[in-house]
């Protein structure tokens, strides 16, 4: 009996050896792929990260305004950073509105819409509608109340790189409003704008530039070209479309999860989807094939996590020339992951090509 059990015991060492020498090679190089991440600075649910000309007084020695353009995201709370910066180095909207969780630019003002509680008759804290503001002469000013707290709404823009392009929207149920500023929200008609690939207006949840025009789209995920003017590309489950003129669309599917958002670099489109982030190599701006990260993205951005949104600070250059960032929320698998990931993300490939917290 005794030797039966050496027998048995000796097999099963062997075995797990094998098994563990087989995989060594993948263990090993995921260790390879790890980083120590940073404590989060912006945690949370994170739906955008928005481009704004925003002056928050401070000056270069010579008195000009410094670094105008900057990033802004929203967690309940603002925050900013400088556009080209390449470090962790948010700073808080004091004055915001409280309870924010969305917010949108155009070519002059920064959006936010709050929900507003009250407390209800057994003295919980409820939400009792939606408040649009607008940042205007360094203040936030209310615009607009909606009362129903069960419709969907969505805050939007074209978030283009260049400042004359940029466009803001808001969707409350069916009715879409493009935002002017402190001025009356504006009911956008059918026919008054370009909506992409014959979807409906009253679905519009996203906008674009491209070719001089503006495109709203019920897509999650649409991006141009970095010229804004010779490609459009937008994904639908697993597929990626791309047009040179909005109206003819080719689609390539991909082998990977529903595509939730889509960043542009001269080299790379840069696939936010619901089960970890992807990159697309483009050949001549046409997508070719998913491709393999030089540095950790796949395991830090895995598969446990979705990817909300991913922008491209500089769109005119090759994927490993410009900042990059990106946000990530629970896939559904809240067993695998951990809490203090979900948020803000990001890799600056010129001071060390790693993703890290941000």
């Amino acid at each position: 009996m005794k030797k039966t059990f050496t027998t048995i015991f000796t097999a099963f060492s062997l075995i797990a050896a094998f098994a563990l020498s087989s995989c060594s090679d993948v263990i090993f190089d995921e260790i390879r792929k790890e980083v120590k991440l940073d404590d989060p600075q912006i945690s949370g649910d994170i739906k955008s990260i928005v481009r704004f000309t925003y002056n928050d007084g401070k000056l270069n020695e010579d008195g000009t305004e410094a670094s105008p353009e900057k990033l802004f995201v929203c967690n309940g709370k603002i925050y900013y950073k400088t556009a080209d910066a390449d470090k962790c180095d948010w700073t808080r909207v004091e004055n915001a509105p409280s309870n924010a969780y969305a917010i949108a630019a155009d070519s002059e003002y920064l959006y936010a819409v709050a929900l507003p509680f009250a407390k209800d008759g057994d003295g919980y804290n409820v939400p009792v509608g939606r408040y649009l503001y607008c940042y205007s002469d360094n203040e936030w000013k209310k615009i607009k109340e909606f009362e129903n707290t069960s419709t969907k709404s969505v805050l939007f823009c074209t978030n283009s790189v260049n400042k004359a392009n940029r466009k803001a929207y808001f969707r409350f149920g069916t009715e879409v409003f493009e935002l002017k500023g402190t001025e009356e929200p504006q009911t956008v008609s059918e026919g008054s704008v370009n909506v992409l690939n014959d979807q409906k207006l009253t679905d519009a949840r996203n906008a674009v530039w491209f070719n001089g025009s503006v495109y709203l789209t019920s897509a999650d995920a649409i991006a141009t070209d970095a010229t804004e003017s010779e490609y459009i590309y937008y994904g639908s489950q697993n597929s990626v479309y791309y047009s040179t003129d909005a109206a003819t669309w080719t689609s390539k599917k991909f082998d990977c999860s529903s595509i939730k958002t889509i960043a542009y670099t001269t080299d790379y489109l840069i696939l936010g989807t619901s089960d970890g982030i992807e990159h697309v190599s483009l050949d001549n701006n046409v997508p070719d094939a998913l491709s393999s990260w030089s540095n950790n993205a796949q395991s830090a951005l895995s598969s446990y996590y979705l990817i909300q949104c991913v922008l491209v600070v500089d769109p005119s250059k090759a994927e490993s020339q410009t900042n990059i960032y990106a946000s990530i929320d629970f896939s559904g698998r809240t067993g695998s992951v951990t809490p203090e990931n979900v948020g803000l993300w990001s890799c600056y490939p010129l001071v060390k090509n790693q993703w890290n917290r941000e």
